[in-house]
């Protein structure tokens, strides 16, 4: 689509470009399969929840 496009019989495969992005998106979520919600808030520092709750909460 758009200026430059190619016609649709020589887009039988996805480009580079497109093969490039599909190859990290999957390397991220391979990174992310082996993380937990407790292994990120074992990360935090010791006020974030309390933090959070109260925000949530609508307090300042």
């Amino acid at each position: 689509q758009g200026r430059g496009a190619l016609p649709p019989e020589e887009c039988r495969r996805a480009c580079v470009l497109a093969e490039k992005m599909a190859d990290a998106h999957r390397a991220w979520r391979a990174s992310l399969a082996g993380v937990t919600l407790a292994d990120i808030l074992a990360e935090l520092p010791a006020h974030a929840p309390r933090r959070t709750r109260s925000i949530l909460a609508g307090r300042p």
